[in-house]
């Protein structure tokens, strides 16, 4: 269901970029913009890891220690 729902999304999104966008340079852009967003997100999705990776850490060195 959440797949479908995020298909509907990316779908209407895609079509409302080439309906205001009817030069390629423009279609061009929105690709671009949209990847941008993309690498943020998978950026941000590695920082949250790379803390809970850091806090894991920490609390099996604090249990080794204590």
């Amino acid at each position: 269901m959440a797949t479908s729902m995020t298909c509907n999304a990316a779908h209407a999104a895609f079509e409302e970029a080439v309906a205001s966008s009817t030069s390629p340079a423009g279609l061009e852009q929105y690709r671009l913009d949209r990847l941008l967003e993309l690498r943020a997100v998978i950026d941000s999705l590695r920082a949250d890891s790379g803390r809970e990776l850091l806090r894991d850490a920490w609390a099996e060195q604090s249990l080794r220690h204590s």
